[in-house]
């Protein structure tokens, strides 16, 4: 769910990916203060403490017409410049409906308020001598230090748009094609959902559905994965799900899975500069229950320790949902796995529209057929 994201994308497309070749193919004491968990609690203490800091005028203003640009294309088209005519931050927008202008006011100024938001055209019944005051941007975001901005909802290393993963509501909706290895079809479904706690800590709660079927079996999965924007990268705190497995018609099994990051981890694939990459430590525990197999499974409690590489190898154009797209590529590799999988990201959101895995089986192609972000078509 980069997120999707959202490079979460890539984490809630990978557990889709995970259940159809799955389908295919207990507690524990507290573990002691190490320095290394020492120092990622510190590293989440300062990203709070930067996100209370106060976030300048000019910079909620770009956050806020980013964060209209990714919800509401159809009348904010992505990406226009950002203009500034005193006391507005705005952009222009050439639409069906006409020219809409939507700004902030980044001082007050006679009848306009600073923080306050203001949009002008047709569908809005506002024109440039009275544009309509839709109130504070705060009703709309949180401003958040270091995050958004440069007129078009970019982060990092400009291949994701971190604010779909932060903007409660956001819906991406993925049809993807199998081939190679197995063959078949999923359909992703992620819903941006609000804040909430997991394992005792703040997150936002993001749902994905996914229902995949090859050719000897069919997967139905739901749930929940936990993260946090913190600047320009995302935390991850764990997840849990529930899916139901047909195999061949002979049995349907259902299967629970908790996972819970201890500590939680930084995802900084985010900000990678053009072939540079980062190993991701996860270390946790994951917790398994499954009922309806052909004999009786018990309840499992397993440890997460694993070791990922993460690359960003090019920027370069590929083939997916019928057209050509400009797309980041990435590979990935866990520590001792000779399997890599190679991801193309769309730009400018950061979907990830086609992922190759090779392993010494043979290669697996996962391609997008349709996308869409809040509605619309990649």
């Amino acid at each position: 769910m980069k997120s999707m994201s959202l490079k979460t994308g890539k984490h809630l497309t990978a557990l889709a990916i995970a259940a159809l070749l799955a389908a295919c193919g207990g507690g524990s004491e507290p573990e002691p203060m190490t320095p290394q968990m020492a120092v990622q609690k510190l590293q989440a203490k300062i990203a709070v403490i930067r996100a209370q800091a106060p976030v300048p005028i000019d910079e909620q203003a770009e956050q806020l017409l980013d964060f209209a640009e990714s919800l509401l294309p159809q009348f904010f088209p992505p990406t226009q410049p950002t203009l500034t005519f005193p006391p507005f931050k705005f952009r222009a927008y050439s639409t069906a409906f006409g020219t809409i202008y939507l700004g902030v006011a980044t001082s007050t100024s006679g009848p306009y308020v600073e923080g306050h938001v203001y949009v002008v055209g047709a569908p809005f019944g506002s024109t440039l001598a009275n544009p309509l005051d839709v109130g504070p941007l705060t009703n709309y975001i949180t401003p958040t230090s270091g995050g958004g901005g440069g007129g078009g909802g970019g982060t990092g290393n400009g291949c994701f748009d971190l604010a779909l993963a932060d903007t409660q509501g956001t819906v991406i909706d993925v049809n993807y094609q199998y081939s190679g290895l197995l063959s078949g079809t999923s359909h992703v479904v992620t819903t941006v959902g609000g804040m909430t706690t997991f394992e005792g800590q703040a997150a936002r709660s993001t749902a994905v559905v996914t229902t995949a079927s090859a050719s000897l079996a069919g997967v139905s999965a739901s749930g929940n994965a936990y993260s946090l924007r913190e600047g320009d990268n995302m935390r991850h705190f764990g997840s849990e799900f529930a899916s139901t497995v047909s195999y061949q018609g002979v049995f349907t099994a259902n299967m629970t899975i908790k996972s819970v990051y201890s500590p939680s981890y930084l995802d900084t694939t985010y900000t990678l500069a053009l072939g540079q990459s980062v190993t991701l430590n996860q270390s946790g525990t994951a917790y398994t229950t499954i009922s309806g197999a052909p004999f009786p499974i018990p309840p499992t409690t397993t440890p997460i320790n694993m070791s990922v590489t993460h690359t960003y190898v090019a920027r370069e154009n590929v083939s997916a949902l019928g057209k050509t797209l400009e797309a980041c590529k990435y590979t990935t590799q866990a520590s001792g796995d000779s399997n890599l999988t190679t991801t193309w990201y769309a730009l400018p959101k950061g979907i990830p529209v086609k992922i190759v895995s090779t392993t010494s089986q043979g290669t697996q192609t996962i391609e997008a057929t349709t996308a869409t972000v809040n509605g619309q078509s990649l």
